[in-house]
């Protein structure tokens, strides 16, 4: 096990929230609530109820990936609006 998984799995168990996700990616729930409802987030989830819950280990997949632009792009921040 590599250590990014070691320390997701330490720290959020089996499953991250909506709340954990976007903390890590030090990025508001709204911003990710927008990228997974364009239909191309580049994590797999699942939905409980009204509850959105990423596996652990798909997250440390996506963080491991090779960085390429296109990988880790794919998550942005929206610009405040004026």
């Amino acid at each position: 096990m590599s250590g990014v998984r070691e320390l997701l799995r330490e720290k959020y168990q089996e499953v991250m929230k909506v709340e954990d996700l976007a903390d890590m990616l030090r990025i508001t729930k709204q911003t990710l609530y927008i990228q997974m409802s364009k239909g191309d987030f580049p994590i797999p989830y699942g939905k409980i109820g009204k509850h959105y819950l990423f596996n652990t280990e798909h997250v440390a997949d996506w963080l491991e990936e090779p960085s390429s632009e296109q990988s880790h792009q794919s998550i942005s921040v929206e610009e405040p609006r004026a």
